[in-house]
């Protein structure tokens, strides 16, 4: 029995460690996450949006992760730190982040409290697992005090949009003579811009920077077709490229995803994931060089030939004439002497 209820009681302890309520007091002992407790902070402003991105101040999250954001749900006496979620940013990593845009699921039409609370990366895999572990992976990081580490503010909404929020991109297998790529079909529900990124981009070297290859200009809000993106270096041999729908965070018009170190112009990115990618083989066409020099010098030797088989003929004919001329004056010359 002693057994038994040990074995129970510990259970109880794993299941309790797992789960940090929103607000609520942490039971669980601090020394197990003695690195992180009292560092993580996450920080959200009242702020005016057009209901579907909200803006996270701050955010400091020791061992990365992501920034959530909840529909007032979350807050007692709902409690519901699942079903209130309603965005989430994309991966971030270990440290200090400012200005923080997440894009929201759904489109919010009222004014409410939304708040935004800092997540780690349980299992470290660059996505958000907590809606489908049902709470238990990618929990809230915990203050020193107890409770998730949280931040609320009161959004108000105007200009409400319409749009529907599902971005898709189709970047097909293609030929290319190395300087552009095509992407077939591009929706954009809130304008933006199309990367194109070589594989580098993907794991395990998640190079989102460095692998960028080339991008768009700024496209409207909608959909868009046969998308030609100039690249930054001709692709000189057959590969893999990627072609990814990023947003106009700051709403410049001007893709500011590198300049900015990642912060500005984010990829669009179902929920939890890092970005919408679509992936294309590129075969590059071979320019016959080669051939057409080959037929240039053929052209021209055979030219140069014909040419000289003229000049001779034309000589030939000059001598014949004034053999002819001669013979006409020696005759002319010698009936006039006889």
């Amino acid at each position: 029995m002693l057994g038994i209820a040990f074995v129970v009681a510990l259970s109880a302890g794993v299941l309790s460690a797992a789960f940090v309520a929103p607000g609520a007091a942490n039971t669980t002992s601090a020394t197990a996450s003695t690195s992180t407790v009292g560092e993580a902070n996450v920080t959200i402003a009242n702020q005016t949006t057009n209901g579907t991105t909200v803006i996270v101040r701050s955010a400091t999250l020791p061992e990365g992760g992501f920034i959530a954001i909840h529909n007032d749900s979350y807050l007692p006496p709902s409690n519901d730190s699942v079903g209130s979620t309603i965005g989430v940013s994309r991966y971030l990593s270990a440290g200090s982040h400012q200005r923080v845009e997440v894009v929201l699921d759904e489109p919010i039409a009222e004014n409410q409290t939304l708040v935004a609370t800092a997540a780690r990366d349980g299992n470290s895999n660059q996505s958000f697992d907590y809606l489908s572990s049902q709470g238990f992976i990618d929990t809230a990081y915990s203050r020193t005090a107890g409770g998730a580490v949280d931040d609320r503010a009161s959004v108000r909404i105007v200009n409400a949009t319409s749009l529907a929020r599902e971005a898709k991109i189709g970047f097909p297998n293609q030929s290319t003579t190395g300087a552009t790529v095509t992407v077939q079909s591009v929706t954009l529900p809130d304008g933006g811009f199309v990367g194109i990124h070589g594989e580098n981009y993907l794991p395990p070297n998640n190079e989102t920077q460095d692998s960028l290859r080339g991008f768009s200009g700024y496209l409207t809000p909608g959909t868009h077709r046969n998308v030609s993106i100039a690249l930054k270096q001709n692709v000189t041999e057959n590969t893999i490229l990627l072609a990814i729908p990023y947003r106009d965070t700051n709403r410049n018009q001007s893709f500011d995803y590198l300049r900015s170190n990642g912060e500005n112009d984010t990829a669009y990115a179902p929920r939890g994931a890092t970005a919408l990618v679509s992936r294309g083989s590129v075969t590059v066409e071979q320019t016959p060089e080669t051939n057409d020099s080959g037929a240039t010098t053929r052209s021209t030797t055979e030219s140069s030939e014909e040419s000289s088989s003229a000049g001779l003929t034309s000589l030939f004919q000059s001598l014949e004439i004034v053999v002819i001329i001669a013979m006409v004056l020696v005759t002319y010359l010698y009936f006039r002497l006889t």
